[in-house]
């Protein structure tokens, strides 16, 4: 993945941003502290240096900050100025590149020494990029302070944060792959006290987001449930047997059986998870069954018979020990299988599957084994051995016992009635199966959810920012919310993480919701979630928003659909006619589609003719405009260990019109340099924000969550037919 990566950086184009990836893995949901508000000056440092210092601490962990508040050095060129001395942009550049560089200069050796030489020509001051020479004009040296001005400044804000209506930085970190998700976060939190305490007055730090109390949570949850369902199932044997010796025999199956299955996890690679601890508590009243089984059929010989518990032991194994191991035989039979499906569900189940099958494995090992050991040394025998069936005879098995018998005599004396009944419960499934609700995964309160917002296309971000910050405020007066978390910007937007990109989408952002706890309130997270639909509903509908889960394998949207072809236009046309069919249905809410035009630009058509005939070539337009216009990092300034960039680009005022644009200069061969307006026509026009592409092919997708009381399965045929 990586080889990949570098080979796309190579085959960047001239102006354009190398490409950057993050690879995470399913389980890769983040933690982000959050920082309360702070100067620009402060922000930098701790977009910069807080993510290294928590990479050394915490080894097995990815961080990157959500924010860009880095320091650049800014050469902003003037009009006038460029034409009086007949320069290009290009050569502004180059000047740049050639007069600021540190290049090894090869190795001298005086006798039992050697010596290396490295030619020091990096500039040491930020004034000194003013002095460097560009051209000579005559006698004259045209240099960087002619042309315009050096600014040591901030880079250009393209994201921002709010933790409660109050600037922020947010740092995020992911756990590598392998990794275990609670061990880092512990690390992390262990560490960032030590960032806290140095936070200057009136700075606050705070974790605003931790994956992993969730999954302490559930754990904690389940190791309960493990412990009171083996108690539980002991309980009942006890109650059915009446024998604390026996239920003693019975009950140790159940530790033996799971302590046991960890040796076998331990070899496939598995972890105490979610997945593979439900497992082993669903296994609880399983594994008990063979050794129930055998056991009983001991004490019936000890019993019915007078058989010695040894002798007994032996016996009973030996008659019942076929139908143990059909039985557990069958059970693997049903686990085994759902370990080697592929696909999501399979990497999911893989380890649950598994881990049940081994359960069950060791249990049919234990009831063979352990079951007849400890029958054969701890069971007495009874005062009335060989006559009769005393353990058969207690409060709570009688009256089981003649609710049973009249059953069956009933179902034998209408043995008609009894199949047809059967038959029709069979027949049942196919209806009562296309009835009931289908999703991939069940909703879980996490206490948390994420509201993403996309305002209409050109949106600055101060404007983006008012806005979604208002919507923060609204949903922060609702009565069971407890924080928000706003970033506008960058590529984490959607997905709640990732570094921020220097093409940052400015606007659209996403709101955290994070939520008191369950105990601590009377709605559930999937109505608070219908509670704030219905407040995003009071703001203008040029606001596209949506309100989604956070982490869990039911996060994301509940159906997503791809329309996919050659002409745009077309894919536009199809994909808004979808669009307003799934908006009409009651069981889609949040659709929207990936397409969205209206984004403005400035459109640059070349006069191909009048360029040949100037001597003008497009890659030259292309480049001035690129460093005119958009800017671009021609070099970089080194302060101690931190290194910034240095920004060629125009003067706002040159480059804020159609007008400063079309006096821009660029090279020509036969007049030297020429206004960009000679040679191009500039027209303001609309396009679309993005273009998604799959397989080579342009696509659209169409997104929408389930609408409450509906379900996934309801929901894409609702689209498929539509």
């Amino acid at each position: 993945f990586h080889s990949r990566v570098l080979l796309c950086r190579s085959m960047t184009g001239p102006g354009g941003s190398p490409p950057g990836a993050a690879l995470l893995g399913g389980e890769s949901d983040p933690r982000s502290p959050g920082g309360g508000s702070a100067q620009h000056p402060f922000l930098d440092t701790v977009s910069s240096m807080a993510p290294d210092e928590l990479k050394a601490w915490v080894a097995a962990a990815d961080v990157w900050s959500l924010e860009s508040f880095a320091r650049d050095m800014k050469a902003f060129k003037e009009q006038y100025l460029r034409e009086n001395y007949r320069l290009t942009v290009a050569e502004v550049a180059n000047a740049l590149r050639q007069q600021n560089l540190t290049l090894p200069g090869g190795r001298v050796e005086q006798g039992a020494r050697e010596l290396t030489i490295r030619t020091m020509g990096k500039v040491s001051n930020p004034s000194e990029f003013e002095a460097l020479a560009v051209a000579n004009r005559g006698d004259y040296v045209v240099r960087i302070g002619d042309l315009g001005e050096v600014v040591d400044t901030q880079a250009e804000l393209r994201t921002a944060s709010f933790l409660n209506g109050t600037p922020a930085v947010t740092l995020v970190v992911s756990k590598q792959s392998g990794q275990n998700l609670v061990q880092v976060a512990r690390t992390v939190k262990e560490r960032f006290s030590e960032i806290e305490s140095t936070l200057p007055a009136g700075i606050t730090a705070q974790i605003v987001d931790d994956q992993s109390l969730f999954i302490e949570a559930s754990i904690s949850a389940i190791e309960e449930h493990l412990v009171l369902g083996s108690f539980l199932a002991s309980l009942v044997i006890f109650l059915f047997l009446a024998n604390i010796r026996t239920t003693l025999i019975a009950a140790v199956a159940i530790p033996t059986s799971i302590i046991s299955t960890f040796g076998l996890m331990s070899v496939m690679g598995y972890t105490l998870n979610q997945v593979t601890m439900l497992a082993l508590t669903l296994m609880v009243g399983v594994v008990i069954d063979d050794a129930i089984i055998v056991l009983e059929n001991i004490y019936r010989y000890i019993e019915e018979k007078g058989m010695p518990p040894f002798e007994a032991a032996i016996k009973g194994t030996k008659e019942i020990g076929l139908a143990v191991m059909a039985t557990t035989l069958s059970l693997m039979a049903v686990f085994i299988p759902v370990g080697f499906m592929s696909g999501v569900v399979g990497r999911v189940l893989s380890s649950f599957a598994f881990t049940a099958a081994f359960a069950v494995a060791v249990s049919l090992l234990v009831s063979f084994t352990l079951t007849p050991m400890l029958s054969s040394r701890f069971i007495k025998v009874p005062g009335k051995a060989g006559k009769g069936h005393g353990s058969k005879d207690s409060p709570i098995f009688r009256p089981i016992d003649r609710g049973y018998m009249a059953m069956l005599r009933w179902s034998m004396a209408h043995r008609l009635t009894v199949v047809v009944a059967c038959v029709l419960v069979t027949a049942s499934i196919v209806p009562l199966f296309s009835a009931i609700g289908k999703d991939f995964a069940p909703q879980e309160d996490r206490s948390e959810f994420q509201v993403s917002v996309k305002t209409p296309e050109g949106t600055s971000l101060s404007a983006t920012t008012t806005i979604i910050e208002r919507i923060a405020t609204d949903l922060r007066a609702m009565p069971n919310v407890r924080q928000t978390l706003v970033t506008i910007g960058g590529g984490a937007v959607s997905t709640g993480f990732g570094p921020a990109s220097a093409a940052s989408n400015v606007s659209s952002g996403s709101i955290r919701v994070a939520l008191v706890q369950p105990e601590e309130r009377v709605e559930s997270q999937p109505e608070v979630m219908v509670q704030a639909r219905a407040l995003l509903r009071t703001y203008p509908d040029t606001l596209r928003t949506s309100i989604q889960a956070i982490g869990g394998p039911g996060g994301g949207a509940g159906a997503e659909f791809s329309i996919r072809g050659p002409d745009l236009a077309r894919l536009g046309a199809y994909a808004t006619e979808l669009l307003d069919r799934v908006r009409q249905s009651p069981l889609a809410v949040d659709a929207d589609s990936s397409l969205v035009y209206g984004k403005p630009e400035l459109r640059v058509r070349i006069n191909r003719q009048r360029a040949a005939d100037l001597g003008v070539r497009v890659q030259d337009i292309a480049q001035a405009l690129n460093l005119l216009v958009g800017g671009d990092q021609i070099t970089t300034f080194d302060v101690g260990e931190d290194q910034y960039d240095v920004t060629l680009r125009a003067a706002e005022r040159s480059r804020s019109t159609v007008a400063g644009i079309e006096r821009m200069t660029v090279a020509s061969s036969k007049r030297g340099i020429v206004s960009i307006g000679d040679v191009v026509n500039i027209a303001p026009t609309t396009g679309p924000s993005s273009i998604e592409r799959l397989n080579r092919q342009r696509q659209v997708t169409i997104s929408a969550n389930v609408a409450p009381g509906a379900s996934q399965a309801t929901l894409v045929a609702a689209i498929q037919q539509a």
